[in-house]
């Protein structure tokens, strides 16, 4: 049976209803560059201000993923007091292109891998690189009628696979359109998603096929907006 529960609501009080010492793995995705931009349409949640029940919800042996581009490398200080960074890997878009003046094309996507304990860490049959490249798909960027910058399926769920197995529970606090939630579904992993913007929510179900008779799969939908 795999459980998927998806909470619509801010992070910093959703992540309230979450069991102590009940999760796995989170993917931490959040907006980019949080300390200077206000082109947000919700307010600005800060590491320092969710990290705590991060703690509480990770179970001893877990992993953290945390994505940012080059310019939020210092937030990695506020993780490091409760974790141990031990890996970063780095998403290549090969068909991203300079639309800057003067300066070198974001063409990368950092993420850094924190655990604590003794984690899973599935590397049998794989061979594994730091570098990542995935194209990016305009195509599904442009069906979601706002700003949104979803990561690419295959790289989430090979994050999942090297640090969880099946059965496990996966988080993640800033669930956009739901790519997590898709690969831990296709993985048989238990999830937790939360997502601030309600407008995200029908995407997430309709990729979920929400509620569909699938026979083992369990479906939760908790409205905290």
């Amino acid at each position: 049976m795999v459980r998927l529960t998806l909470i619509r609501g801010d992070c910093r009080n959703a992540l309230k209803k979450i069991p102590e010492n009940s999760v796995d793995c989170v993917i931490l995705d959040p907006p980019y560059n949080l300390k200077y931009s206000s082109d947000f349409d919700y307010p600005i949640v800060l590491p320092e201000e969710y990290i705590e029940d991060i703690d509480r919800v990770a179970k001893e042996n877990c992993t953290v993923w945390f994505f940012c581009m080059f310019y939020d490398c210092d937030l990695i200080s506020v993780f490091k007091k409760y974790f141990n960074l031990v890996d970063m890997i780095i998403w290549y878009k090969p068909n991203k292109y300079n639309m800057i003046p003067n300066r070198y094309p974001n063409d990368v996507e950092l993420c850094f891998r924190f655990t604590r304990g003794k984690p899973t860490f599935n590397r049998e049959k794989r061979t594994l690189k730091q570098i990542k490249e995935y194209p990016l798909k305009f195509k599904f960027a442009r069906e979601i009628p706002f700003k949104i910058t979803p990561k690419p399926l295959e790289l989430i769920e090979e994050l999942i696979s090297v640090s969880t197995n099946e059965g496990d529970w996966v988080l993640d606090p800033f669930l956009g359109s739901g790519t997590t939630m898709e690969a831990c579904l296709r993985l048989k992993r238990n999830c937790y998603g939360i997502e601030i913007n309600p407008k995200c929510i029908p995407i997430i179900k309709k990729r979920l096929n929400w509620n569909s008779n699938l026979g083992d799969v369990e479906f939760e939908f908790l409205n905290m907006g």
